[in-house]
C-alpha cells in the first residue's frame, strides 16, 4: 500500500543475512537481509496508520521482543 515505511540516519549499529525459522516465517523468502538502527535514528511514516503485530513472544531468537508494522 505504500503507508508503511520509515527513514533512518546515520550509520547502522547492525547488518546481517539470516535464515532462521523466524526470519523466512515473515518474511516469506529463503533468507532475509537487514539492518538495525538505533531508536533515535528512525522516524516512522504514518506511524499512526500503521498496525503492531506482535511477533512470536520472546522475538528473534536471542533477541528482545518486537512488533512487525503493516498498513
Amino acid at each position: 500500500c505504500g503507508s508503511v515505511g520509515f527513514e533512518a540516519s546515520g550509520p547502522s549499529s547492525l547488518n546481517f543475512v539470516c535464515h532462521c525459522a523466524h526470519c523466512r516465517l515473515h518474511s516469506r523468502l529463503p533468507f532475509t537481509r537487514a539492518s538495525a538502527f538505533l531508536p533515535r535514528q528512525v522516524r516512522w511514516r504514518n506511524e499512526a496508520g500503521m498496525k503492531k503485530t506482535p511477533s512470536q513472544p520472546s522475538g528473534a531468537p536471542g533477541g528482545p521482543p518486537s512488533n512487525r508494522l503493516h498498513c
